[in-house]
């Protein structure tokens, strides 16, 4: 079953395509996040843990889940302004995604709400937007799984430069980059998106060289960077 995952159509700052190098995060979004923490910190997530665990069964029973995403959104942004929710379903079951849309300044503020988190029933929740290969990424009105998308890897120093084509891509379809940047964060993590990967392009899937691979190898590829 594949599953989907719903995302804010938010500027990413890699939109332009050249990813701009920021501090790294303390620890990576593959790692486990740290389950205790001081309790100032404790004290600043409880504010909106405790507005999801209030209105949690009926955010889940709502089946608008954009009005479901932007509602937990603006709550989130509320205490950790930069910090957003994504919303992604497979079968009974929604997951929670705490992303900091690339930024690695918040990463430690994605890291602090997560090791805050509740246990809530029917939910999900996890920290940065996770490896997975078997989702669809649905924005604006547009839908891609990673299956329809190829790519082209040049390594570089310690980072891997990429050539993405995306089917029905066009030069100036900035909300189909912004899905593409999706893509990559939840195929290859988005901490390795960040650390791991260099230049970034995107084309139109119709233009891919006969070298081009599907963009479901691509972790293995990152993996292999030093």
């Amino acid at each position: 079953m594949t599953s989907w995952i719903l995302a804010l159509a938010l500027a990413l700052s890699a939109c332009g395509g050249k990813k701009e190098d920021k501090a790294p995060p303390p620890a990576p979004a593959t790692s486990t996040p740290p389950t205790t923490l001081p309790t100032t910190s404790a004290n600043r997530a409880a504010p909106f843990w405790k507005w999801f665990t209030d209105h949690a069964t009926e955010l889940h029973a709502n089946q608008d889940l954009r009005v479901v995403m932007e509602s937990i959104s603006a709550e989130l942004k509320k205490v950790y302004p930069g910090v957003f929710a994504e919303i992604g379903k497979q079968g009974d079951e929604l997951m929670l995604v705490i992303s900091a849309d690339g930024i690695k300044e918040l990463f430690p503020q994605v890291q602090e709400v997560y090791a805050a988190r509740p246990t809530v029933p029917g939910w999900k929740i996890v920290a940065f937007r996770q490896r997975d290969a078997s989702f669809a990424i649905e924005m604006g009105g547009k839908k891609i799984e990673p299956k329809t998308v190829k790519f082209v890897g040049t390594p570089g120093e310690g980072k891997l430069d990429i050539e993405v084509y995306l089917p029905g891509f066009k030069e100036d379809d900035e909300e189909l980059k912004k899905i593409g940047f999706i893509i990559l964060d939840h195929m290859i993590g988005e901490y390795d998106m960040e650390t791991k990967i260099g230049g970034i392009g995107f084309a139109a899937l119709d233009a891919a060289p006969a070298a081009a691979k599907p963009l479901t190898e691509l972790p293995a590829m990152v993996d292999t960077l030093k």
